[in-house]
Formats: C-alpha cells, structure tokens, sequence
C-alpha cells in the first residue's frame, strides 16, 4: 500500500485527500484506510483545524510537517497524516495542461491590474469571468486603466484547452489541488519581465491592445507541432518577449526525437553531438530484425557517448563540440524560435530558463559523457567533472504500437548543472 508520506509531492493529492476526510467526517461517510486497517475520521473542530494546517503546510512544501498532522478517528485513535494511503487520484485532467491555464490567467492579471502585484485571488477572477464561456476555445476581455485615466487599455484572454482540462481547470473545488501552481504562476507574472512590460503600458500615455494567449490545443495560430511556446504576449499585434514554453512538476524533458528508423539514430545523435553513426546500420538493422531494440540502441549510443569524450579531450576540438552541443540544446527547447524561454513551475517556484545563454556557458566546462543502463535501456549522462553535476540526459523510451511494431522516443532531459548555467527564479 502507497502511502501519503512517501509521495515526493503531496500537491497533487490536496483535493482528494480533503475529499476523502471530509467525507468520512461526515455519518455516510466512507473509512479511510490505514496499514490495511479502516479508520472512520472523528467529526471535530479539532480535526477540522489539523486538515487546515495540512492544508497549509502542503501549499508551503512542509511536507514533512503535513505528514506528522495528527487526525483523530472516532474510536479516539490518533493517526498521522501521512500514515494514510494516497488517495486514487488527485485533481483530475491533465496537470501540464491545466498549468497553462493557470499561468496565462496569471500573466492577464497582471496586464489587467499593471500598477500592482497580483496574488492567486486575482487569477481565480480571471478563470472565472472564462468559465461563462463554453467550449474548448474560450476568450474574454477585461479593461486596464493606465497611469492617465483618460486612457483605459484592452487585455484578451485566449485560452484553448480539452475539454476534461478545461472543466477541471475552472471546477473551483479542485483548485486547493492546484495551490502550488497558482504560487507559482503569481510569482513570474510579478517578475521582471511581464513587471517590466506592464509598467511600459501603464505609463506611455496612449492606448494598446494586450492579447495573453493560452494555447494548450495549438488552436490559436501554428499548431503544437510547429512551435514549442505555450503561453505569448502580444501588444498591438505584435509579439512581445513573453513567450513561454511550460513545464509543471517534475517534467525534466524539453525535447525528443522519435522514431525506430536507423535515420531518427543518425538525426538524434547528429544533432546532439555531430557524432556520425552511419557505419552501425546493418548491426542495429540486424538487431532490430531479431526484436532486440535495446541492443540496437546500445550500439549507437556508446559510439555517440565515445565520439563526444574523444572530441572534448582534443583541444582544438573542444570549444567546437561544446557549442554544438549548446546549439542542440537550444535547438530542442526553442526548435529555434526567437525569444522563446522555458518557465519551470516546480513546488511553488517558476524557474526561467533562458536557453540563448547556453553555448556561451558551456566554454569551459569539463563534460564527460557516461553509458548507463536503465531497466535494460541506455541513457547517456553528460556530466561535469569537476563538479560532478549532471547538465544532460539522454534516455531511450520503448513502446508497442497497437499493430505490435516498436516505438522509440530518444529523450533529452535538462540536468541541475543546466538549470545552474541559464536559469534564474522570477
């Protein structure tokens, strides 16, 4: 049995476990489990103020001291928090994609509001001015008043999302589930970048229309398969510097390659480390036909692995492999869009990475490329030597299509040497 305590991120289990108690308060309420036992939770306002302060500890990261909140059942038992089995599910839909919702409301009150820092008060009136709409495309418009009040600005909310993200993005019971990335969310529409062009607008003594688009489906202009920005800014129609990829939790993957075919190895490891792999063809060919995919995947990625420790060793070569790499890794996360920046909603931070930064940062660095086996599968890890940090990941990910033919994705992960180098917390 999985219980509370042992989940790295209690966040996601905010509703359900409310939910749960709540509900076993309650005379028809269902028993909560415990070590295989049933417990039924006391009615109490001394229950009520321990689900509070797990609440509260739980919004602020205190895992620890959410998990040694003491609840008492109705046989006057004492049970911690974290004793309890995790509850089957936490809010429902799709996090990453619920986030973007939450992230573009954020930045939409802040244009609304351009003179003032927001808090998670002023998304959830936003969210809930979009929730008259109906559909999967929303849109509203709100007015900004500006430092002459004579001058009131237009802000549109464009928000496309699925259908079950959409309802549990503006289903009000399940944003305690959400805490963190409201946390999150406020602190990078309160940071430099959107301060900094809010303040623009607030003081240029002249009208602008301020368009926040959402654009979780890829519905609202290019498609998610042509760009890698979720959340933008535009002013007058014109795109602004806020032009965001997004990642909620604890996603590390920024880009992938996919693909059994020998020409995906030859893209993938090109790409990554100029590394040529043409003279493995018939080798992984050959283990491919005897359905061995790891192995043929072995053979690539340690001929890339040894290519890119031989290249870093050479000094006329290093400076070179160094900004390829960095070149790829800009490649990845932008698909070389200009202005585009990853913003992390981790816990109840936003981390921004600027990825423009990283061939400069990697000069100088002492990177050694080591093989890994995970569960069969090879993963190259690009460390740094001296401090013994991981800047990269680079996995392998195999699946069975419906028809019984392989599939493989090559994943690249941002490593803390990454985040160290180019990012910075709004």
């Amino acid at each position: 049995m999985a219980l509370l305590r042992t989940s790295t991120d209690l966040n996601k289990y905010v509703a359900a476990f409310l939910n749960e108690v709540q509900s076993s308060m309650k005379t028809n309420g269902y028993l909560l489990e415990w070590n295989k036992k049933k417990y039924k939770i006391k009615k109490s306002k001394e229950n009520e103020k321990a689900l509070n302060e797990w609440v509260e500890h739980v919004k602020n990261n205190n895992f620890k001291e959410a998990n040694s909140v003491i609840l008492i059942s109705e046989d006057n038992k004492e049970l911690t928090a974290g004793s309890f089995s995790k509850p089957k599910s936490g809010a429902s839909g799709n996090r990453g994609d619920i986030a973007e919702g939450i992230f573009g409301a954020a930045i939409t009150a802040r244009f609304v509001n351009k003179n003032r820092d927001i808090n998670e008060l002023d998304i959830k009136n936003i969210l809930k001015r979009i929730k008259l709409g109906t559909g999967k495309i929303r849109d509203k418009e709100f007015k900004s008043i500006n430092e002459n009040p004579k001058i009131v600005d237009d802000v549109r909310f464009y928000l496309s999302l699925g259908n079950v993200n959409m309802k549990a993005l503006l289903d009000e019971t399940q944003w305690a589930a959400l805490s963190n990335l409201f946390t999150s969310s406020v602190k990078y529409a309160n940071g430099k970048t959107v301060q900094a062009w809010s303040k623009l607008l607030y003081e240029n003594n002249r009208y602008n229309y301020i368009e926040v688009i959402s654009d979780g489906l890829g519905l609202l202009g290019g498609g998610q398969s042509s760009t890698k920005v979720d959340v933008k800014v535009l002013v007058d129609k014109v795109p602004t510097n806020i032009n965001v990829s997004l990642k909620a939790g604890s996603v590390k993957q920024f880009g992938q390659i996919s693909g059994v075919e020998f020409e995906k190895q030859k893209e993938f490891h090109k790409k990554l480390f100029n590394a040529d792999v043409s003279s493995l063809e018939n080798k992984y060919n050959d283990h491919l036909k005897k359905n061995m995919p790891e192995k043929a995947l072995y053979l690539t990625y340690k001929h890339s692995a040894s290519f890119f420790n031989r290249s870093v060793t050479n000094t006329r070569n290093k400076d070179n492999i160094l900004k390829h790499l960095g070149k790829a890794i800009d490649y990845f996360a932008t698909l070389n869009e200009e202005n585009v920046t990853l913003v992390h909603l981790d816990k109840s931070d936003a981390k921004v990475y600027n990825f423009s930064a990283i061939k400069d940062a990697l000069i100088g660095l002492s990177l050694i490329a080591e093989v890994k086996d995970t569960a069969g599968k090879p993963k190259i890890l690009i460390k740094d030597k001296k401090k013994q940090k991981t800047l990269l990941e680079l996995r392998v990910k195999i699946e069975n299509k419906p028809n019984g033919s392989t599939y493989v994705r090559n994943i690249v992960e941002k490593g803390p040497l990454l985040g160290d180098l180019i990012s910075f917390y709004s």
